[in-house]
């Protein structure tokens, strides 16, 4: 970690590398009102107490993010035996075996390590690899900051 200043602390960043700051909402405590489904939690630090310096960084880390979602993001066709994948934010896990159904062509089955499922036309849905081989790398989007 950097120095900020002469006598100062060193400067803190997340695992990516993109500096952080306490949190904007909670002052740092990763705690803000409390309701009935998170509790105590504060929504913008996620609780952790930290958060992502205003002004440059987040527009980087927004950009950080978007080129991860992009990279991640497969056509359902695309997928193959042995990829582990997320289908609209419900993981289903590694797929064991893809093939086309007979009674319905253009529509894919798919059979996972947990169950089988069908799931209508390739084009309705969202698939994220979870370990894409394409990752973008956060010091192209921190060499800046």
């Amino acid at each position: 970690m950097a120095k900020t200043k002469a006598g100062t602390s060193p400067a803190r960043t997340n695992r990516e590398g993109f500096p952080v700051v306490p949190c904007y909402r909670c002052g740092g405590t990763g705690e803000f009102s409390f309701n009935q489904v998170d509790g105590k939690r504060c929504y913008g630090c996620n609780g952790t107490g930290w958060a992502i310096k205003r002004g440059k960084t987040t527009k980087a880390w927004k950009a950080y993010q978007a080129a991860l979602e992009a990279a991640r993001t497969v056509a359902w066709k695309d997928v193959q035996p042995g990829d582990v994948v997320e289908i609209q934010l419900r993981r289903f896990g590694k797929v064991l075996t893809k093939q086309e159904d007979p009674l319905n062509l253009g529509n894919l089955i798919f059979t996972f390590e947990n169950n089988t499922t069908r799931l209508g036309t390739p084009g309705h849905f969202t698939t994220t690899l979870r370990d894409a081989g394409n990752l973008p790398d956060p010091a192209e989007f921190t060499r800046d900051l």
